[in-house]
């Protein structure tokens, strides 16, 4: 991974999947948390055996935007709990850095 990482918002990230365009991110620093659950986004219902346990819900987010993220760093939390991918979803999670941590 390179030493230097051009410096992206997170909201620069949500905006994009609020309006439904391609993200593609490559040696990147994202900062911010990436929370797809304060988008208003359309939403779906999934049938699941046991949504409780596992704090998945029947109610899911519907992403449309194409998701490409390589060799980035993260620092912020990443919540993509209870969504729907309909394009592409690549994060390469190998190399990528993730500060976790509550909001």
């Amino acid at each position: 991974m390179p030493d230097a990482l051009r410096n992206v918002g997170s909201e620069e990230i949500l905006d994009a999947i609020r309006a439904n365009l391609p993200i593609n991110y490559e040696h990147v620093r994202i900062q911010g948390n990436l929370d797809i659950s304060e988008l208003d986004l359309p939403t779906d219902h999934a049938e699941l055996t046991c949504p409780k346990v596992y704090g998945l819900l029947e109610t899911k987010k519907i992403v449309t935007s194409s998701i490409k993220i390589k060799d980035s760093v993260i620092e912020g939390v990443v919540n993509f709990d209870n969504v729907i991918f309909q394009e592409t979803f690549m994060p390469d999670w190998a190399p990528m850095r993730m500060k976790m941590g509550s909001k």
